[in-house]
């Protein structure tokens, strides 16, 4: 069910790589157009694989007080990436990062795999490679920091740097910004429980 993002895009997906896109329930439950574009911007700079069977990162357990249903989901979602031989997970959901890179090392547990958040891994593709990247008309862009990259992971850079790469676009920051950056209110993990309990 997880997977009809998969009609959202004409890229076909290779099965034997080291490189997987986890692309966590919200976004390819509640904006699977949008799960479909993320795939389609990392196919251009790098060719990942997907997972068909991919599991929810448990984080919603986690926030809700079961830890031991958190962490028997990571060993799960462990042993599957180990299966495949997976040395690189990128997702663009904030919680899926927390869940599968930080929550971990509270408990302790090393990870078999590097997991980042696709603004992460594309700036780390752009600082290597020598990418002409433009647009014909001059634009004026800022950047909000959503809470989960932000305050939660301390990704901040990394937006701005790709955002600023890119020629005729120029940077304007809001007022409020970094860890300052005023919450979306739309309550985050707790409106896509919501939505995916409506869905199953």
């Amino acid at each position: 069910m997880k997977n009809f993002w998969f009609d959202y895009t004409d890229v076909k997906f290779e099965k034997k790589l080291s490189i997987a896109l986890w692309m966590g329930c919200t976004t390819a439950l509640r904006r699977p157009e949008l799960a479909a574009r993320v795939y389609d911007v990392i196919y251009v700079f790098e060719n990942v694989t997907i997972f068909k069977n991919e599991l929810c990162c448990g984080i919603p357990s986690f926030y809700a007080g079961d830890v031991e249903g958190y962490l028997k989901s990571l060993q799960r979602i462990i042993a599957m990436i180990q299966d495949k031989k997976i040395k690189v997970i990128v997702s663009p959901c904030p919680s899926c990062v927390r869940a599968l890179r930080e929550l971990p090392k509270i408990f302790n547990i090393s990870l078999p795999f590097k997991v980042f958040h696709v603004v992460e891994y594309l700036w780390d593709i752009l600082s290597k490679r020598n990418f002409d990247l433009k647009t014909n008309r001059r634009i004026v862009a800022t950047y909000y920091d959503p809470c989960g990259l932000g305050r939660h992971l301390g990704v901040f850079k990394e937006p701005r740097l790709i955002i600023s790469s890119i020629n005729n676009v120029e940077l304007v920051e809001m007022k409020k910004s970094l860890n300052e950056s005023r919450c979306c209110g739309s309550r985050g993990l707790y409106l896509g429980l919501i939505q995916i309990e409506l869905l199953t």
